[in-house]
């Protein structure tokens, strides 16, 4: 049998009392502020009975109701409370490239470095290369290959870091 966590809500919490944001209306202590006109009383003692497009929010003063999620002041706390976890629009870093070879179907990986180009036999048994097993001019091509990626690879490590760090200030 497996369990998993329960998913975690990334909503802040609305008072339904004082329309605030933080806390529930079972903690408030504040005065009610109405929902749809930002008087102060309940939501449900509102004289404004009908659906109008005359509502003011509580909280920023725009023409919205104060439950709207749209709201300047929600969408601020939401993104000091869960700011996002990544930067949708990360430059790449420009690295030196490798010679690039043309890519070939129907081979495998072992055949591709060993220089064998044909099709791939039904009962051949997989055989292990070593670096020193390649043709001089393919090792420097691997070793090529290898400095790219563990550049490109600590390159994204200092990107992880320093989004962690600045998560954590």
């Amino acid at each position: 049998m497996h369990f998993e966590a329960p998913h975690t809500k990334r909503e802040i919490p609305q008072c339904m009392r004082c329309q605030q944001f933080g806390h529930t209306k079972n903690y408030c202590r504040n005065n009610p502020r109405c929902v749809k006109c930002a008087a102060q009383h309940l939501t449900s003692e509102c004289p404004r009975k009908t659906k109008d497009d005359n509502v003011l929010c509580a909280n920023c003063n725009e023409k919205h109701p104060a439950n709207y999620r749209g709201c300047i002041i929600h969408k601020q706390l939401q993104q000091k409370m869960y700011p996002t976890l990544r930067d949708r629009n990360i430059p790449q870093p420009a690295s030196p490239s490798a010679p690039v070879r043309p890519i070939q179907t129907g081979i495998t990986y072992a055949q591709a470095t060993q220089g064998h180009h044909g099709r791939p036999q039904p009962h051949q048994t997989p055989t292990q290369t070593t670096t020193s097993e390649l043709p001089p001019n393919e090792q420097g091509e691997l070793k090529q290959m290898m400095t790219n990626l563990i550049n490109q690879m600590n390159i994204l490590i200092n990107l992880i870091t320093a989004l962690v760090s600045k998560s954590n200030n």
